[in-house]
């Protein structure tokens, strides 16, 4: 963590740009003062449910290319994550709708390893079984975690948020 603080959410004008893009198909802009140094206009691109039921969006900064934006909400709780290049945000809850911003360095994280390379044994695999209609086209995801990583998060619905941000995350990818 390079720095952060805490911070109050104007969850009207988050509602307004939601309701926006939802109700036109075009976008909305946000701004997002995540530190004294730091202020961006984020234009919301999409909104949808999850399949908890809680809304995710997804957008941009706007002037930066290769930035993301994907958001998170049930009530007055977020779960952010804000991508542009060289530097990764997050906006996480706390207590009582008060929300806590994070700037991480990404450059402390282990590199990443080279992929396994898989042995070509010259045996062909047997055939599927053909059994179910499931074309693959859905991944069904079993999410696991403790009581106390719960506590850590700030109860089931901060916890239920982090698991539809990183659903959202991947499907957006």
């Amino acid at each position: 963590v390079v720095r952060s603080r805490r911070v109050n959410v104007n969850f009207s004008r988050l509602c307004n740009a939601r309701d926006k893009v939802a109700r036109s198909g075009g976008f909305s802009t946000l701004n997002l003062n995540l530190f004294d140094d730091v202020n961006f206009n984020a234009r919301i691109l999409e909104t949808r449910f999850t399949d908890s039921g809680n809304v995710s969006m997804v957008g941009a900064i706007e002037g930066i290319p290769q930035s993301q934006l994907i958001m998170v909400t049930t009530g007055d709780i977020i779960s952010m994550n804000i991508q542009v290049p060289g530097h990764f945000y997050q906006v996480r809850s706390e207590a009582n709708g008060i929300h806590q911003v994070i700037e991480i360095d990404q450059t402390q994280f282990p590199s990443s390893h080279q992929p396994v390379p898989v042995k070509n044994t010259g045996r062909v695999a047997a055939p599927p079984i053909a059994a179910a209609s499931d074309d693959g086209s859905i991944v069904d995801v079993l999410v696991v975690y403790t009581g106390d990583a719960r506590a850590a998060v700030g109860g089931t619905t901060a916890m239920e948020n982090l698991i539809d941000l990183a659903v959202t995350e991947t499907n957006t990818g």
